[in-house]
């Protein structure tokens, strides 16, 4: 087996892992955006555009 092969079998395995346990009834996902998040996206966003403009003159 080459290295390769070892590490998708590795990768495999470690996805089946990980749909496993999201695959849980018990799973928490986590609370969904609110307006906050969507906020600080967007001021994380304008930032990088100003950024990027700035340092593109």
């Amino acid at each position: 087996m080459s290295n390769n092969d070892i590490l998708e079998e590795q990768v495999q395995k470690e996805i089946e892992e990980r749909t496993k346990i999201m695959e849980d009834p018990a799973y928490d996902f986590g609370k969904p955006f609110n307006r906050i998040d969507f906020l600080g996206i967007g001021v994380v966003t304008i930032i990088c555009i100003v950024g990027i403009v700035w340092g593109y003159l």
